[in-house]
């Protein structure tokens, strides 16, 4: 495994003159091949940058030692800030670079690359100088950027031999460490917030910790030794669903926040989200799990809650939209009844309407079958029971947390077994039409947003009764009902929005923690790990072809690493734009040299000669069409054409990017910019989540139309100077 330097190995590193000179041997050839007069490596300083080493010929009019101070114009301050390579072909035609320093001297054409420890600091650069324009063809850059790295593996062999005489003595400071870092371990396990459980692959628990024992109710000596079947509650999500998850454990699967019932010691159930890790033995065998148990019962009673009442919004919006329809008293009442347990909002329902003399004049029941028909009777009789008694009395909902025990005189008694009711009064201007009545979970009947909405879909019923009595107000009441019902279906929307909202926000919160901080925990070891890679294949130059093979493959994982890594941090670290006028063709230019089509890609471009340029920061945009360019390439594994086009829509610039591949089903294209979600076998799915926010953070937007088996065309648009926002 690639050790990870620390910086202050760096302070200590002295170069030796004789890696100084053999760094002048490698400009004096870079000098002679480029046919340039000036070749240097430049180390930084503090507050100033030293010239290194020179190429060591008559025309070179730096000297050796010589430095200068930071902060003036240099070509390497900027090569140095960006990390990237640096392209000045003439600076006397360039308005940025007319006044550098170096012009002084003659030198008015610059290429440069950045030279970095292996840490990622700054060395300083290695660059090549002339007297005249000059735009470096493409084979010397890439031969200044091959010298570039036998610069650098320099660096990390040094750095190596000085990290090797440190670990000698860092070794014993280590295995201290370790024992305190283990003492802290196992107060942190036993002090967790959440529950731990180790389990054999015998099912057999065989430690936890203080917040198990809590948990569940049991002790630790309670616990230890039992089969941790026993723990689970019997229901659907308890014992029988844990069985298939010990089989996903020892088959090897992986078991991510899956969410079960457990029964405390006490008989009571709560809900818990699991996540295993398995722990293999010598010979690779799983032996036993190491199981994360996180206490959801609060947010599995709110979401039960929250499910109910959207049930209860659902059957009061249906409720509405028969009450608008229907005219038929009997009717009414009747698909009331069904619509009120249709979604599973109520287990029951039934609505009683009497006359005068309070007798039964008409009846509608859902949930109950021929169990009603005794109440049937008796409210036929004018014998009321003593909730309908109290209902008819008063204007509030009447609550009953137990009827099974308390209203012993109901009929209807033994079917509320586990069950609350509320009844209402129908009543409509001071006139009572009859009794609305529901059986509701008992952990919600004492809710009060619960009772307001029953007592609101009763009202409505008892107007939807009184308009029906009245011809002549009929179009009134209509249209009244129709404004409930859209109020109900907003309110609908609205929570389901709200919901949907708060998902994404923690979401996307909790993400943007976690990849800054494994983007910057991954970069320094990939960088290391691709150093030693380069190294290898350098001295390994009689590998066998395996050895090659395995190098290369190595090589390649690490760049993919490296994507995602970068990836997660575009996605936590979105930095503000810096706008200015850009052209459309330049940019399209670049992204098709940065990205050359597959062999089996044909690629057409229709760039309009008058397009106006865009204000918009050209390093985030260039980062969207890189985005876009690549996913229209690997929507076409067999091959295609890709089409990009772009013209002036008002007052901004649509750049369209059209392919001719899979393209994307219907219920992709809902999920396209979510973080993490991907379609394809590599990546981890937040290029397109990280182009959505770049495109937006400038002002524009990107819209897609696809067909599923034809292809998919994505829209950039961005706005123009008179369009920015």
């Amino acid at each position: 495994m690639a050790k990870k330097i620390k910086n202050n190995v760096l302070t200590s590193i002295e170069i030796s003159e004789e890696v100084r000179q053999n760094w002048t041997k490698i400009l004096d050839v870079v000098a002679k091949i480029i046919n340039v007069p000036v070749a240097l490596i430049m180390k930084v300083h503090e507050r100033d940058i030293e010239v290194f080493t020179k190429s060591d010929n008559e025309e070179n009019p730096y000297e050796r030692g010589e430095t200068a101070k930071l902060d003036t114009g240099l070509y390497c301050e900027t090569v140095m800030d960006s990390k990237r390579e640096l392209l000045v072909p003439d600076a006397l035609k360039d308005p940025k670079w007319d006044h550098n320093p170096d012009i002084e001297l003659g030198m008015i054409s610059y290429l440069g690359f950045p030279l970095l420890w292996p840490t990622g600091q700054i060395f300083g650069t290695i660059c090549v100088l002339d007297d005249k324009e000059n735009a470096y063809s493409d084979i010397y850059r890439e031969l200044l950027g091959k010298f570039r790295d036998a610069v650098q593996m320099h660096l990390a062999i040094m750095c190596n031999q000085e990290l090797l005489q440190q670990e000698v003595s860092e070794r014993k400071l280590i295995e201290k460490e370790l024992l305190k870092s283990e003492e802290k371990f196992r107060d942190l396990y036993e002090n967790a917030p959440n529950a731990y459980f180790s389990v054999g692959n015998d099912s057999i628990i065989r430690s936890c910790n203080r917040r198990a024992e809590e948990l569940i109710g049991y002790t630790k000596k309670e616990l230890i030794g039992r089969p941790v079947f026993e723990l689970y509650a019997d229901t659907p999500d308890g014992k029988a669903k844990a069985g298939g998850v010990f089989k996903k454990f020892t088959a090897g699967e992986a078991i991510n926040d899956v969410e079960l019932q457990m029964q405390r010691s006490d008989n009571t159930n709560v809900w818990i989200s699991l996540s295993v890790n398995t722990i293999l033995d010598k010979d690779g065998k799983i032996f036993e799990s190491r199981s994360i148990v996180v206490d959801i019962t609060d947010r599995k009673r709110a979401e039960e809650k929250e499910e109910h009442l959207t049930n209860v919004l659902k059957a009061i919006r249906n409720v509405n939209q028969l009450i608008t329809k229907e005219k038929n008293p009997d009717r009414l009442i009747k698909g009331a009844c069904e619509n009120l347990i249709e979604t599973r909002s109520y287990h029951s329902a039934w609505i009683a309407l009497l006359d005068e003399n309070q007798k039964l004049s008409m009846y509608a029941e859902a949930g109950l079958g021929d169990s009603f028909l005794p109440m049937v009777k008796q409210f036929k009789l004018g014998e009321l029971t003593d909730c309908a008694k109290r209902t008819i009395v008063q204007s509030a909902v009447v609550v009953n947390e137990d009827p099974s025990s308390s209203c012993l005189d109901c009929p209807l008694s033994a079917n509320y077994s586990g069950k609350g009711a509320f009844s209402v009064k129908l009543e409509n201007e001071g006139k009572v039409y009859g009794i609305a009545s529901v059986s509701v979970p008992r952990n919600l009947v004492t809710d009060a947003e619960e009772q307001d909405l029953f007592k609101e879909v009763a009202d409505d019923i008892a107007f939807a009764l009184h308009t029906i009595g009245i011809e002549e107000e009929r179009n009134q009441a209509e249209e009244k009902l129709k404004e409930y019902s859209e109020r109900l279906e907003e309110m609908i929307e609205e929570l389901k929005d709200a919901q949907e909202e708060l998902v994404r926000k923690e979401k996307l919160a909790v993400l943007g923690q976690l990849s800054g901080g494994v983007g910057h925990e991954l970069r320094n070891p990939l960088g290391v790990i691709n150093n030693a890679v380069y190294y290898l294949k350098t001295i390994l130059t009689d590998a066998d072809e395996t050895t090659k093979e395995y190098l290369d493959m190595i090589s390649s994982e690490v760049q993919n690493s490296e994507k995602i890594v970068s990836d997660l941090l575009d996605f936590s670290r979105i930095k503000p734009s810096e706008r200015e006028e850009t052209e459309i063709s330049e940019m399209i230019d670049g992204v098709r040299k940065r990205h050359a089509p597959p062999e089996n890609v044909k690629i057409t471009v229709d760039i309009t000669e008058d397009l106006p340029p865009v204000y918009v920061d050209p390093r985030q945009i260039g980062q969207v069409l890189d985005n876009l360019i690549t996913n229209a390439y690997q929507a076409m594994p067999e091959g295609g054409e890709l089409n990009i086009e772009s013209k002036k829509v008002k007052n901004k610039v649509h750049i369209l990017f059209k392919d001719t591949g899979s393209g994307i089903s219907k219920e992709n294209m809902k999920k396209l910019f979510e973080p993490l979600f991907t379609t394809k076998a590599r990546g981890i799915g937040m290029g397109l989540s990280v182009s959505k926010n770049l495109a937006e953070s400038n002002s524009g937007r990107i819209e897609i139309e696809s067909e599923e088996g034809k292809g998919s065309t994505f829209t950039i648009i961005l706005p123009t100077r008179g369009g920015k926002s």
